[in-house]
C-alpha cells in the first residue's frame, strides 16, 4: 500500500555549462547517480544540499544551506533548495517547519507561487502539530501479516488503547480508517488533505486526526498524525488493523529488523550515516533503492506496506526482451485509493540482486500505463514477495540502508 502526500513540488534548477551534466541528473531523479557525483567532485552547495535532502541527512542540509548565498546560487535554485527542505522536514513530521520552507520558496522565486490547490494544502500542514519524540529504546515485538501478504503487522497502543498497524515505509503519512479512528479517541483537525493512492488517483473523503499519545514497543511519541480514511478503504482488513505506520514514525523509531519473518526489533542502535555507503534514498516521499538487474544497475522503489513487486513503464524500455516473452495479465493491489486493478504483462521470471542477495520472482507484472509519477522514472518498486525472502530484512533509516540477508 502507498500513502502519497499531495503538494508535488520537484522544480528544475537553472544551470550553467559546468554544472549541466549534475542538473541532468537531478531532473532524472537519478540520487545515486548524484550521490556518486557529490561525493566524488567538487560540485556547487546546492546540488549538495539537494542529494543530502533526498538521502535525509539534514545535519548536511544545514551546513550545504549556509555555503549557498556566497556559491553564486540563483534564485531558481534556492528555490529547489527550499522545496527539498520542504520535503524533508514533511516526512520528518515537522509540519509547520515544512511549510515555512514553501513560504521562503514562494519569497525567493515568485514564479514557485503555489496554486490554489496546493495552498489549500499547505493551509492544512500547518495546523498539524508536529510529531515529538518522548522516549525510545529497543524492543522486539512479534508480527503477524496482512492476510495473503508478508507486510508485517505489530500490536501498537494509541492513547492507552489496544491496535495494530502494517508497516509501510512509502507511505507518506500514518493512517486509520474513521472506525479505528473513533475507537482511539484521535482528535480530528480541520484542513484539507491531499494524497494519491498506488493507483495515482486521488483519494477521496479523508481528514486529518492526532493521537496524544502513541507507544511502539518502547518509543513513546507524542501528536502522531494520522490520514483518516473511508472505512471502505481497508475493508479487507480485521477490524483493529486497519492502518498503517508510514513515513513520520518509520522515521522517527529509525531503525527495523525482521527475522525469520516472525518479530521485528526496532529502535535499536544503528550504523552512522554515511552518504558514501547509503543504498536508500527518498524522491520526495518515495523511498528508492539501488538493485542489479541483468548485470545492469537499476533503482526501483521500496514499499513495505506492497504485497506485490510491480514493474513500471520504463521497465519496457530498459528491458525489451524480457517484455517480449511475457504474457498478456493484470496487477491487482489495495491502497489509500481502495482496491485497484490494471492490466500489464507478466514476467515468467525475474531474478536480481539487492546488494549481495538474490531474488526470484515469478509472475511479475509489469504495469502497461504510469501510475504514480514515480512509475514514470523508475522501472518498478520491490513489494514484500521479493524482500520476505530474506532470513532477515534491516531497514536503518538513520543510515539510509535496506539490506537483506
Amino acid at each position: 500500500m502507498r500513502l502519497l502526500a499531495g503538494l508535488i513540488l520537484f522544480g528544475v534548477c537553472a544551470s550553467t555549462a559546468d554544472d549541466a551534466p549534475l542538473q541532468a541528473v537531478f531532473e532524472a531523479h537519478r540520487w545515486f547517480d548524484l550521490r556518486d557525483a557529490v561525493v566524488s567532485g567538487n560540485a556547487p552547495p546546492v546540488y549538495r544540499l539537494l542529494t543530502a535532502a533526498a538521502f535525509n541527512d539534514l545535519r548536511g542540509v544545514e551546513s550545504e544551506w549556509k555555503k549557498l548565498p556566497s556559491a553564486g546560487t540563483s534564485k531558481e535554485q534556492l528555490a529547489d533548495a527550499h522545496s527539498a527542505m520542504f520535503r524533508l522536514y514533511l516526512r520528518m513530521g515537522r509540519y509547520r517547519t515544512a511549510v515555512a520552507e514553501l513560504d521562503k520558496m514562494e519569497a525567493v522565486d515568485p514564479s514557485r507561487a503555489l496554486t490554489a490547490e496546493d495552498r489549500v494544502i499547505a493551509d492544512a500542514y500547518r495546523r498539524l502539530p508536529d510529531l515529538k519524540v518522548v522516549s525510545s529504546k529497543p524492543a522486539t515485538i512479534a508480527t503477524t501479516f496482512w492476510e495473503g501478504s508478508k507486510t508485517p503487522v505489530i500490536a501498537v497502543t494509541i492513547n492507552g488503547i489496544p491496535m495494530k498497524l502494517g508497516i509501510d515505509i512509502a507511505s507518506g503519512m500514518n493512517g486509520v480508517t474513521q472506525a479505528e479512528a473513533d475507537r482511539l479517541g484521535l482528535r480530528s483537525l480541520e484542513g484539507e488533505p491531499s494524497f494519491r493512492g498506488g493507483s495515482g488517483n486521488f483519494a477521496q473523503g479523508v481528514h486529518y486526526a492526532v493521537a496524544d499519545r502513541m507507544h511502539v514497543g518502547n518509543t513513546e511519541l507524542r501528536d502522531a498524525v494520522f490520514l483518516v480514511f473511508p472505512n471502505s478503504n481497508f475493508s479487507m482488513l480485521p477490524l483493529g488493523e486497519r492502518g498503517v505506520i508510514g513515513i513520520p514514525i518509520a522515521l522517527a523509531i529509525g531503525t527495523m529488523r525482521w527475522k525469520e519473518n516472525r518479530e521485528i526489533t526496532i529502535a535499536y542502535p544503528g550504523e552512522r550515516f554515511d552518504l558514501r555507503s547509503a543504498n536508500l534514498a527518498y524522491d520526495a516521499d518515495y523511498p528508492i533503492t539501488t538493485t542489479e538487474i541483468d548485470g545492469r544497475k537499476v533503482n526501483l522503489g521500496v514499499d513495505s506496506g506492497g504485497k506485490e513487486t510491480l514493474l513500471f513503464p520504463p521497465f519496457f524500455d530498459a528491458f525489451p526482451a524480457r517484455i517480449e516473452a511475457a504474457r498478456k495479465g493484470s496487477a491487482h493491489w489495495f491502497g489509500a485509493d481502495g482496491e485497484v486493478t490494471k492490466d500489464a504483462m507478466l514476467l515468467p521470471e525475474l531474478r536480481f540482486k539487492l546488494g549481495a542477495f538474490p531474488i526470484v520472482l515469478h509472475e511479475s507484472p509489469a504495469l502497461i500505463a504510469p501510475t504514480i509519477s514515480q512509475s514514470e522514472c523508475y522501472e518498478g518498486q520491490l513489494g514484500m514477495d521479493a524482500m520476505a525472502q530474506a532470513r532477515e530484512l534491516t531497514f536503518d533509516l538513520r543510515a539510509m540502508k535496506v539490506q537483506l540477508k
